[in-house]
């Protein structure tokens, strides 16, 4: 999309230009405070065959401090499947659920949602908590159903 395409959107352009090492400029481009999203191709020109994520976008995406969107294909427009969010209990994860609901909402897409956890994890934490709650504790926290679910 270029300046006459974002034009006839409604949507402000800017070219910007940097020089020196790719990922480095772009990094510091994204980290100057004045962008909400970046959106990035998976792969560039030194693509290399059978990788997903080129070096570049591996390690832009890795120093970034703001929301970033990887593109794959090399389309116009997303696909028209489902938009699937993986939820690991993370603020993070709860941001790019919101994300998702409102581009499900624009696209007029299904959401679906991957649940991750680590059992490990939550068997220790439960222990610990369940260890040092008191009748009265164990009751408000729900203790024997979640003595079920663990």
């Amino acid at each position: 999309m270029g300046p006459k395409a974002c034009a006839a959107a409604g949507i402000p352009y800017r070219r910007l230009s940097v020089e020196g090492k790719n990922y480095a400029a772009l990094t510091e481009a994204v980290c100057s405070g004045e962008h909400d999203l970046l959106v990035l191709g998976a792969q560039g020109v030194g693509a290399v065959p059978g990788e997903e994520i080129g070096g570049v976008c591996a390690r832009v995406v890795r120093r970034t401090p703001i929301d970033t969107w990887v593109v794959k294909q090399n389309t116009e427009t997303p696909a028209s499947g489902p938009i699937v969010v993986a939820l690991d209990g993370s603020a993070h994860a709860y941001g790019g659920l919101r994300t998702a609901l409102h581009l499900g909402e624009q696209w007029g897409r299904p959401i679906i949602l991957v649940a991750a956890y680590d059992p490990q994890y939550h068997y220790v934490v439960f222990n610990t908590i369940a260890g040092v709650l008191s009748a009265e504790g164990a009751e408000v926290f729900k203790f024997a159903e979640q003595e079920n679910v663990h």
